[in-house]
């Protein structure tokens, strides 16, 4: 059971963000938003680019490690990064493809006969730590890890 991800164009000014991915845009048109795989809350949801209504976000690919490789097309102005294949605008209206780099760990607690465990408490040690409670199919998520740093998980089920 994975993840759903979604992009497209935001033209509301106040289009809802949660955990945005940096640089963190509040202007660009394009949105990508991550659903946890019970699908009833955001892992992230952010905007990127610079111009509301005319950056939009046509496609979203993953890689096996879970990076969003996002694609769409944009008017002048879209960030780009050194080295990129253009990073100058060549016409109205240019293709782009964005990655977001996702470092999440998901796993799934189950019991001796491989049944789930719903509400055990995950434990995260690490920058940054946190806590959550698996759901109803035992999964738990913990996003927007730092891909560098070094992570601890810890089960508590109830008796």
């Amino acid at each position: 059971m994975g993840n759903a991800y979604v992009t497209g164009l935001a033209q509301s000014a106040n289009f809802p963000t949660a955990n945005p991915i940096p640089p963190a845009s509040t202007t660009g048109g394009v949105f990508v938003a991550k659903f946890t795989p019970a699908g009833n809350a955001l892992v992230y949801s952010t905007r990127l680019g610079v111009t509301q209504s005319q950056d939009v976000g046509n496609g979203i690919a993953l890689d096996g490690a879970g990076n969003a490789f996002v694609t769409g097309d944009a008017r002048n102005g879209y960030p780009t990064t050194a080295g990129s294949f253009q990073t100058n605008p060549a016409g109205v209206t240019d293709a782009f493809a964005s990655l977001i780099a996702d470092p999440t760990i998901i796993g799934r607690v189950v019991d001796e006969n491989n049944n789930p465990i719903s509400s055990a408490s995950v434990n995260l040690t690490g920058v940054p730590s946190a806590t959550t409670t698996t759901d109803a199919n035992g999964y738990f998520t913990f996003g927007l890890l730092t891909v560098s740093n070094n992570y601890t998980v810890s089960v508590t089920v109830p008796n």
